[in-house]
């Protein structure tokens, strides 16, 4: 049961005010209520028919809200005749008056079955009793714990821009908590495939991560976009519940005009366990919770833009490393050259065929070595135009078996491509280099009988898109799961770096920084991986040229 202290006597003062308001006009057969704004509503917080507490009008689409925007009283003779009346109060309803209240702080709307049942003079008299009401108590509406709601909002904005999302979630349902005395809270977010609610935080433990927005009330109410109250679930089909032993259900939709962003879900071991009181102010606490979500994406994308920058700069810092490099070494290899020149003509009447091809495949990579500050700068400046993915990924595995497997009969590299031509937006050196990049590890990871795959496909998604996927599979010996968070950072590496003066580019370190950097700056797609004992997958998702870009 939530304690005494949790509800203020602020309704009881409420209720003595609209008292006082209905005797002081001449139409004995009114109803009264006291509405406050919130976002582009006014709430119910008080009214002579309790029932009516907790609903509210758009404030645009109301009378009381025309009055609460032009801080003016409005008497409506007969509501007939005014489009924007939306009934509140009960049927045969024929005339209204609205007065704002003094400070914004809310709207005395009064309603009479009568015709012109109010005058010049009820609508002074009103404004006496608000200001009345103002006076007696002190920002009456922020007392009704929209105090608490708006500290919440401001220890909660003042979490330093370090601290995980996870760690606001669980703060916003903290205050929840605190605003209605719920047992339970769960804070869910609506996920980008638009069919699934996310449990981004639940004050219970609970092993459901993501319920069916089609499938739960919680769904529902984000369907509707409006609140929902359960007082007992288990007469609700949809109920499917996340905490056990739950018997009724609080939910208050987090959004910004038409677009839902979350839904607060407040649950009892009690049937009827809430009160109109509570889904007041949950439902205002809700509004706030937008704010709260807002903060944290502009936090993560300027966390995003940081990210990015130290990539871009790390990536000018490896292109400038390594041209450098490059040109250093270009001396070094030219006296190789002229060492080969030496040894071809010395063997210029061998018949040693081996020896032969060895001495050319030798030749060719100091030539293709001399002329890396050229071609650094060709990929570097390469711009991105639409290439075939199939096209690419059965040329580039062809070489691969030509360059890199040269004398490993033990390493089954295959490729298989969609049937499909598959256009992506790209450069060919970059998603080439991809390629090897990945293969390459993957020849590092697998023993004996190793099998390597380069597989592509279109994958299309539940809202009707489709996207290029290409992906690289090994039965080696897998990735450390400890390891597999940072397999993307600069400079990480599990491989043993080598000796000074040895320069095979074991453990430096930048190849997947390189992928990653590539596939998500350049090209615009994703990469990811999965990796257990004998099966890793490296996933590359592109997006594809669609006919109307090709014109």
């Amino acid at each position: 049961m939530k304690p005494e202290s949790a509800k203020p006597n602020h309704d009881t003062l409420l209720q003595e005010g609209l008292a006082s308001v209905t005797q002081a006009i001449s139409s004995r057969q009114c109803r009264a209520e006291i509405l406050a704004p919130q976002g582009n509503q006014l709430f119910i917080l008080a009214s002579t028919r309790p029932e009516e507490i907790g609903q509210s009008v758009l404030i645009d689409d109301s009378v009381s809200g025309q009055a609460y925007v032009r801080q003016h009283r409005i008497i409506v003779s007969d509501v007939n005749n005014e489009p924007r009346y939306k009934n509140l109060l009960g049927d045969g309803i024929r005339s209204e008056i609205a007065v704002p209240l003094p400070d914004e702080q809310g709207i005395i709307n009064v309603e009479s079955p009568l015709p012109d049942a109010f005058t010049e003079e009820d609508a002074v008299a009103l404004e006496a009793h608000g200001r009345a009401i103002a006076e007696a108590i002190p920002g009456a509406f922020i007392s009704l714990e929209f105090d608490i709601v708006l500290q919440s909002i401001l220890e909660i904005h003042q979490k330093p821009s370090d601290t995980p999302s996870g760690d606001i979630y669980s703060a916003i349902c903290r205050k929840a908590q605190q605003l209605i005395g719920a047992e339970h809270i769960q804070l869910l977010l609506v996920d980008n495939d638009d069919e699934h609610l996310e449990i981004a935080f639940s004050s219970s433990p609970t092993d459901v991560k993501r319920v069916l927005i089609s499938d739960s009330v919680c769904g529902q109410a984000v369907l509707e976009k409006s609140n929902l109250y359960i007082d007992d679930v288990s007469k609700v089909k949809k109920y499917k519940p996340t905490i056990p032993g739950m018997k009724s259900e609080l939910v208050a939709v987090a959004r910004e005009g038409n677009k839902v962003f979350a839904a607060l879900n407040a649950e009892s071991s009690r049937l009827d366990g809430f009160t109109k009181r509570d889904a007041i102010f949950l439902t205002l606490f809700a509004h706030q919770v937008v704010r709260i979500l807002h903060y944290i994406q502009f936090i993560a994308t300027i966390k995003r833009i940081e990210t990015e920058k130290q990539e871009v700069e790390t990536m000018a810092t490896i292109t400038g490393t390594l041209a450098n490099m490059a040109h250093d070494l270009q001396g070094d290899t030219r006296l190789i050259e002229m060492e080969l020149k030496e040894i071809r003509g010395s063997l210029e009447n061998s018949k040693d065929e081996a020896v032969l091809k060895g001495l050319a495949q030798i030749e060719r990579l100091v030539a293709k070595f001399l002329g890396t500050p050229v071609l650094f700068k060709q990929r570097i400046t390469e711009e991105i135009t639409t290439l075939d993915l199939n096209e690419v990924v059965t040329r580039t595995v062809e070489e691969l078996r030509e360059e890199m497997l040269v004398g490993r009969t033990d390493i089954v590299l295959e490729s298989a491509s969609s049937a499909e031509q598959i256009l992506v937006r790209a450069s060919r050196y970059g998603l080439e280099a991809l390629i090897w990049n990945l293969v390459r590890n993957s020849i590092e990871a697998v023993s004996s009988a190793g099998k390597i795959q380069v597989c592509t496909s279109i994958v299309k998604t539940k809202r009707g898109g489709s996207f290029a996927e290409l992906k690289v599979t090994d039965n080696g010996k897998g990735i450390d799961p400890d390891v597999i968070p940072r397999i993307f950072d600069p400079g990480f590496s599990t491989k043993k770096a080598e000796p000074a003066g040895q320069l095979r580019g074991e453990g430096m370190g930048f190849g997947l920084f390189w992928a990653k950097f590539y596939v998500e700056r350049k090209f615009k797609g994703e990469i990811s991986v999965k990796s257990k004992k004998g099966k890793t997958e490296f996933t590359i998702r592109l997006p594809m040229v669609t006919s109307t870009q090709l014109g």
